[in-house]
């Protein structure tokens, strides 16, 4: 709920201080265009966001406010905590820095080629617009992949046996 209630409180200001004007760009990830069971909250929060900000883009044409979206692939974070980090494999997978993704950001709220509801994926060495319908993937990009995820997808399944049986 924070991305929503601080993108209302920036819809207020702008709005009140009579900019005219104004930008909010939140954070999504690659992980709202998958499915993973290791991570399935994690996806539905991210997805959430993307969805939001395409139902803000009419706010651009009619109150002149820009809500659009960066959506990182794997970037390393403390999110990625020491069990997660065994899913990465360094020989294959490639991270995406905080500063190519701070990068891109800036160059989102500058330019005006990105409206109102974009949602721009940010590779290694890509970047794509994520579509609502019928949307490509992104592939395999730099960036984009998690080589030993099945690792994790085997601890989901053990706890599930853990704790219920076969």
């Amino acid at each position: 709920t924070h991305p929503i209630r601080a993108t209302q409180l920036a819809i207020d200001s702008f709005k009140r201080q009579k900019h005219g004007h104004g930008t909010v760009i939140l954070i999504s990830s690659i992980a709202a265009q998958v499915e993973l069971l290791v991570c399935p909250l994690y996806c539905s929060s991210k997805a959430a966001i993307s969805c939001f900000t395409r139902s803000m883009a009419l706010l651009e044409p009619t109150l002149n406010i820009r809500i659009i979206a960066v959506a990182p692939g794997v970037v390393k974070t403390p999110i990625w905590t020491e069990d997660k980090l065994k899913w990465v494999d360094e020989g294959t997978d490639t991270w995406v820095t905080t500063e190519k993704v701070a990068s891109v950001m800036l160059d989102m709220v500058q330019k005006d080629e990105y409206p109102g509801g974009t949602v721009l994926e940010v590779g290694a060495d890509k970047l794509r617009k994520v579509e609502i319908l019928n949307d490509p993937g992104n592939g395999s990009a730099k960036g984009h992949t998690v080589g030993n995820v099945e690792k994790g997808f085997e601890e989901v399944f053990g706890l599930i046996e853990e704790q219920f049986g076969k």
